[in-house]
């Protein structure tokens, strides 16, 4: 439907329209489920005729960028001459030369992210129409978080958001970059255009889970 409209404009699942109960002490039933929908479709229709219209020939991109802590420079040469000579430590002294390595390794990639995002956000930016923040669905123990996204992009302007992130990867080797998408823009659709609460019609008809709006 989106490869062939342009433009679409996602809304939640599993909300089901439901038959209007009948109305108090009056005669006959209430309006029949396709004609709640048709009258809220109706009553909206210019404002969603006007956001499918600012959707249109665009998508939505996902970008995850994180840091390895294994390859982000950490060490001074006076660090490393301490780090190397490490054949006479004990296994204590050991443990503890490891967890100063770990966590000065921690405290550099947290610079080096503050730095990236920052700038990685603005080249971003600077091709794609909106950018919306979003949290990290992937990430190891050995990652930094520098930047999850969502990004407005117009279709022709996809390969440039790529061209963005290769050089990002290609200044900094320690990044680790995960680039998804196209795909319809699901954080940038209007949401005040869901059913009120004053339209939800009290409980299911059976058969329905709870789970399921009933509209």
């Amino acid at each position: 439907m989106w490869e062939r409209s342009g433009s679409a404009l996602p809304m939640t699942f599993n909300v089901l329209v439901a038959d209007e109960p009948p109305p108090g002490n009056g005669p006959g039933p209430g309006r029949g489920a396709e004609q709640r929908l048709t009258d809220w479709i109706t009553s909206r229709a210019s404002s969603l005729t006007n956001r499918l219209e600012e959707l249109s020939g665009r998508c939505e991109l996902r970008v995850e960028i994180t840091l390895e802590r294994s390859v982000t420079p950490t060490d001074t040469p006076a660090q490393e001459t301490a780090t190397s000579a490490t054949e006479t430590r004990s296994p204590g002294m050991l443990r503890l030369l490891g967890k100063q390595r770990e966590q000065r390794a921690r405290n550099a990639a947290g610079e080096l992210a503050d730095t990236l995002h920052a700038r990685v956000r603005h080249r971003l930016l600077s091709v794609a129409e909106d950018l919306r923040d979003r949290a990290p669905t992937q990430r190891t123990s050995d990652e930094t978080h520098v930047l999850s996204a969502a990004l407005l992009v117009r279709h022709e302007d996809v390969d440039a958001v790529g061209t963005v992130l290769s050089q990002t990867r290609a200044e900094q080797p320690a990044c680790r970059v995960r680039f998804l998408g196209p795909w319809p823009p699901y954080s940038f659709a209007d949401t005040e255009h869901r059913f009120q609460s004053d339209e939800v019609a009290g409980e299911p008809p059976p058969g329905v889970p709870r789970d399921d709006r009933v509209i």
